[in-house]
């Protein structure tokens, strides 16, 4: 009877260890705010490298200019959103499936996919027809008209407007590249005064940063601002991998280096909106779920690796008194 005993307190023990690693496996299951995305530009390393990283980044939503998505196979709880880049890229033809279609890539810049309100509001109907909820996607930063800048950022919306009045246009894009959080949410908010409509902060970063600390310190104050404001629907992050960048343009804003691993933006990035005990907890008001069984902390891994020893040393005592 002894025996028995000890032997039932034993497998008490073993079933606790393995339940207590379970748990510790799930703490760093994330909620992931659902305005949280990233954009994917060129990336010619293997389906499950981009895969991976696109994972790791902890975002909800990503789109890469295109009609078919980087990773192929598909993240779980990651939206790929296509996009009609410019008047070229008409008709849309085979596109990825999805709720979102996004047109046009910056219409109101030489070099983009530069249409004039008008002749984007005649092309449209062609985005519509999708039946999916659509995006007016990518308006340059432009506070007036000079240099590449054709039109006025807030000028070409309105107006774009008025020459679609029977159209359907569920948001409107916008990209800015400064290291001011005032000034971004400053020009988002002029924006939708001015059209009444959800705005996508589809493109941004710190452009010119001298450190990472810089873009982390931009991203603090930013980031919050984003998921409180009741006007902003989602934002993306420039960009996931910038390969070859120099300091003076994106270099601190990639995520990963060149040798593909994370940069210490990288890192708050992709920790910032969830509640995974390695990264910063923030409160939105939609949240989408997703759970990994690798922990980010040294803590966790070396928790679970000695539940893992001692589960082995009471199944060899366990062994022994059944003998």
């Amino acid at each position: 009877m002894k025996k028995i005993n000890c032997i039932l307190f034993l497998v008490n023990i073993i079933i606790g260890s393995i339940v207590i690693d379970y748990n510790q496996v799930m703490i760093v299951s994330a909620a992931i705010s659902t305005k949280k995305g990233v954009t994917y530009g060129a990336d010619n390393r293997s389906q499950s490298i981009i895969c991976n990283d696109l994972a790791s980044f902890n975002v909800s939503w990503y789109y890469n200019w295109g009609k078919q998505p980087s990773c192929q196979a598909g993240v779980q709880g990651v939206e790929y959103d296509p996009m009609v880049w410019g008047k070229a890229n008409l008709p849309v033809g085979n596109i990825a499936p999805g709720n979102w279609i996004m047109g046009f890539n910056e219409p109101n810049f030489i070099g983009q996919a530069d249409l004039s309100p008008s002749a984007a509001a005649a092309l449209w109907p062609q985005i519509q027809q999708t039946g999916r909820k659509n995006v007016l996607a990518g308006l340059a930063d432009c506070g007036g008209v000079g240099g590449n800048c054709k039109y006025n950022t807030v000028q070409w919306a309105v107006d774009f407007l008025g020459n679609c009045t029977n159209c359907q246009v569920d948001a409107i894009a916008v990209h800015q590249y400064y290291c001011s959080a005032s000034d971004v949410m400053t020009k988002i908010n002029r924006l939708y005064q001015a059209t009444k409509k959800p705005i996508w902060l589809s493109e941004f970063a710190c452009n010119g940063a001298s450190s990472y600390q810089q873009v982390i310190d931009f991203a603090k104050e930013l980031l919050p601002q984003l998921e409180s404001s009741t006007v902003v629907e989602r934002y993306s992050w420039f960009i996931h991998w910038c390969q070859g960048c120099k300091s003076s343009d994106l270099l601190y804003s990639s995520l990963l280096y060149d040798n593909g691993t994370m940069t210490p933006f990288g890192v708050y990035y992709s920790s910032f909106g969830t509640n995974s005990s390695s990264g910063t907890t923030t409160t939105t008001s939609t949240t989408a779920t997703t759970t990994t069984t690798t922990s980010t902390t040294g803590d966790n891994n070396g928790s679970k690796l000695s539940t893992y020893y001692i589960v082995i040393v009471l199944a060899v005592l366990l062994s022994l008194l059944l003998v």
